[in-house]
């Protein structure tokens, strides 16, 4: 079935990458809509707060998060291999500022390199993450390329400002 079929009958398996701010109010959000939604996080407490329901995010109603995740909607993981069973992953990690003002990509780079080693074929990788313009491009299709994947015919790439 193609992708946006799946999206159009909301069967498509979405990963959110980062449980921050931006990635945990996202989660909740895509699985209101009714997708079901595999939060990744590197933080166990964040993955297990969220897994029993309880929020640490004050901008996400309580009632929210412990509803998507009683309805099977939400669940949240540290296993980078889930991504092998995504068609939609969302990309919400940090990107501090390093000592010259500039954003670390440290982040964003670490999650490529998962995405590469756990990639499924005619995926949507989207980067969410603050940072300057070109780093879609000049970074992640860069690394995927250099691991033989192929814009528009393995992956496609989006970036939300």
């Amino acid at each position: 079935m193609k992708l946006e079929d799946k999206i159009l009958n909301k069967t498509a398996r979405i990963g959110v990458i980062g449980l921050g701010y931006v990635g945990l109010p996202e989660a909740v959000a895509l699985a209101q809509q009714g997708f079901f939604v595999y939060g990744i996080d590197i933080d166990p407490k964040k993955v297990n707060s969220i897994n029993s329901g309880r929020n640490y995010i004050k901008d996400i109603p309580d009632k929210d998060l412990s509803e998507v995740v009683k309805n099977k909607k939400l669940k949240a993981t540290s296993d980078e291999k889930v991504i092998k069973t995504l068609d939609i992953i969302t990309i919400c990690v940090p990107t501090p500022f390093n000592e010259n003002k500039e954003p670390d990509l440290s982040y964003i780079v670490n999650v490529a390199n998962s995405i590469n080693k756990n990639f499924k074929k005619d995926s949507l990788i989207i980067l969410e993450s603050t940072t300057y313009t070109g780093t879609t491009r000049e970074i992640l299709m860069s690394l995927f390329e250099k691991s033989g994947y192929k814009t528009g015919r393995d992956y496609y790439l989006a970036f939300s400002p």
